[in-house]
């Protein structure tokens, strides 16, 4: 099917309306003359001339009135189109589509898709960046097309039969549409387009991320959270989570060999809420220059996109992606910044 059209469907609605709006006022105007000249004091050849040119007038206009009727249905129908192509090819919302292959792609999931808005989901845009770096199939599998404008997420949950187990992790569908609720950037206080094009956003993560939130009960719901519990949902695998100190590079190395998702968690900035505002409590990340300098940001989920025993460094991702390069600790100071390692085996 060839789509010829460039206006979004609303504004080709309003022009059909217009339209069925101007030919419904001309057939009044038109009926409300022949009435007042039906009841007017005049000879029959008077009243017969102006009855004649009014059907002379008639025969010019409601031709046209006739193609305004047409052109509305015609527009009516074209949108009706534009929006069953957006839905079938996922490119409807706002120029929405799920997947995009963006300059320095190799696939159509990258890491740098990810963009973290407004919202407490670091710890879900960071598990994303892991497993967009290790296993970018396994995301594009998770999102299923429906082929009308919705898409269906598949998500793992953890039941077990008694509370010593035994446990497994069964499939949980969730399905939302390209409608995100609006904020400051782009659209959406959450999360952010990934790869855009003239035509398209690439909102994968978006996608993601919406389903999390109803799975969970909405935004407010998962406006915080767990590294661990994030990425068992996505791979339907146990995270095991490690203070830092507790694995030396060449542990952390040979899982990121194998293809583990990998995460960190910073440090927390301990605070107390009195008459309504937030006190400091001193804790150890105030005497550390990283923290107070914003290199590395209190209370947040990072992605480990690399671990180099060579060099004894790791590199750090932030998910909230805007101007922030990626950071390259050494990882002695790497145990010293960080609370948490979270690593998840993906496959077993």
């Amino acid at each position: 099917m060839t789509i010829t059209m460039h206006m979004k469907p609303e504004s080709v609605r309003k022009m059909s309306r217009k339209l069925e709006r101007f030919s419904e006022e001309l057939r009044d105007a038109v009926a409300k003359i022949v009435r007042g000249a039906e009841g007017m004091d005049w000879s029959s050849a008077q009243k017969d001339d102006f009855m004649a040119g009014i059907r002379h007038w008639e025969s010019g206009v409601f031709p046209a009135q006739v193609m305004c009727d047409v052109l509305g249905t015609k527009l009516a129908d074209e949108a009706e189109e534009w929006e069953r192509a957006a839905a079938k090819f996922g490119w409807g919302n706002q120029g929405y589509t799920p997947f995009l292959v963006g300059s320095g792609d190799s696939t159509p999931v990258d890491w740098n898709d990810v963009d973290q808005g407004g919202l407490g989901t670091c710890y879900l845009m960071a598990s994303l960046i892991t497993l967009a770096q290790h296993h970018p199939e396994l995301i594009e599998q998770m999102i299923h097309d429906n082929g009308d404008g919705t898409f269906t997420v598949i998500f793992h949950e953890i039941k077990c039969e008694t509370a010593v187990g035994p446990c497994t992790y069964v499939e949980v569908p969730i399905t939302v549409d390209l409608g995100f609720p609006p904020g400051r950037y782009d659209g959406s206080q959450y999360g952010e387009p990934g790869d855009t094009t003239r035509k398209n956003k690439e909102v994968w993560a978006m996608i993601i991320e919406r389903a999390y939130a109803e799975w969970k009960g909405g935004y407010d719901a998962i406006d915080g959270g767990y590294i661990s519990q994030a990425l068992s949902a996505l791979t339907g695998m146990d995270s095991t989570v490690f203070v830092p100190t507790e694995l030396d590079i060449n542990e952390l190395y040979s899982a990121f060999q194998r293809g583990d998702a990998i995460a960190a968690a910073s440090l927390r900035d301990y605070k107390v809420l009195v008459d309504g505002k937030w006190i400091d409590n001193p804790d150890i990340s105030d005497t550390m220059p990283e923290y107070q300098k914003g290199i590395i940001v209190n209370d947040h989920a990072y992605a480990i996109t690399n671990v180099d025993p060579i060099t004894n460094s790791i590199t750090l991702v932030n998910p909230w992606n805007d101007n922030f390069q990626p950071i390259v600790l050494d990882y002695d100071d790497y145990q010293r910044l960080f609370a948490l390692t979270i690593t998840n085996p993906v496959n077993p």
